[in-house]
């Protein structure tokens, strides 16, 4: 555990990204790779996500409990939506 630790000090990734990128090597890896190369292989993930999700041209502009709302690029355009008793409903602006 100290190995992740001292990977972890050196991308300083944000809370919320940061659970999700450490569960995403494997057992394997962390025993046999350095902290400077679980280090790199988090990088590697972390950028694989934000290149991922620059090439969707999508964006969560609104995220709450009970509603959202996302941008897509392509459209040009806002969808929002919001929870409802049986499932949700979306809307274009």
């Amino acid at each position: 555990m100290i190995k992740i630790n001292k990977a972890r000090k050196i991308n300083k990734f944000l809370p919320s990204q940061e659970s999700e990128v450490w569960s995403l090597i494997p057992k394997e890896l962390i025993t046999k790779l350095t902290a400077k190369q679980l280090s790199l292989v988090a990088a590697a993930i972390n950028q694989s996500y934000l290149n991922g999700k620059a090439a969707a041209g999508a964006e969560v502009v609104d995220s709450g409990e009970k509603c959202g709302a996302v941008f897509v690029n392509g459209l040009g355009k806002i969808i929002d939506w919001e929870k409802t008793e049986t499932g949700a409903r979306a809307w274009i602006q």
